[in-house]
């Protein structure tokens, strides 16, 4: 018959305290296996619509897997920064992007690397002043005609334009 107190006798005790820990080793490795390869999935795989976020110029891995996250996009940001560092290059575009919470991670990081949605293409006929130029902008953007002057007398961004 067995009795539990023989576990812990002299002889029994080290190989018990080692199939504890043994044991507790594995369960913590199954379920960091699991709780990542469900990260790696799609949020929604039935959810087919697909939301717009802005990725800002100088955004690093975690910093872009903290914006997909607050749009629900990647169940971890942790987790895509390390997948993004160990499978792909690190080469994100920055940019406006169309991504589904349908997608998984690898799809995500490939549009992420391909780069944003397509610019609105319009005219400015040479000579035009700021303020029409913004008046332009406006009605062929969602940016209102005060963002646009905004940003364009902001010299950080004149800067960063100019050395793209």
């Amino acid at each position: 018959m067995f009795h539990f107190k023989n576990l812990f006798q002299d002889g029994n005790k080290k190989k018990t305290i080692l199939t504890v820990i043994i044991v507790c080793l594995l369960i913590i490795i199954a379920s960091g296996y699991l709780y990542i390869h469900s990260a790696l999935k799609a949020v929604n795989p039935h959810h087919q619509t697909e939301k717009r976020i802005e990725i800002p110029t100088g955004s690093n891995v975690l910093k872009i897997g903290t914006i997909l996250k607050e749009h629900h996009l990647i169940k971890n940001p942790y987790v895509f920064a390390f997948y993004a560092r160990l499978h792909h290059d690190e080469n994100f575009q920055a940019g406006t992007f169309e991504l589904s919470t349908a997608m998984t991670l690898d799809e995500i990081v490939q549009r992420l690397q391909k780069g944003g949605i397509a610019a609105i293409e319009f005219t400015i006929p040479e000579g035009t002043q700021i303020d029409e130029i913004a008046a332009i902008v406006s009605k062929h953007s969602s940016y209102s005609q005060q963002q646009f002057l905004k940003q364009v007398d902001d010299p950080k961004f004149i800067q960063l334009m100019i050395h793209k």
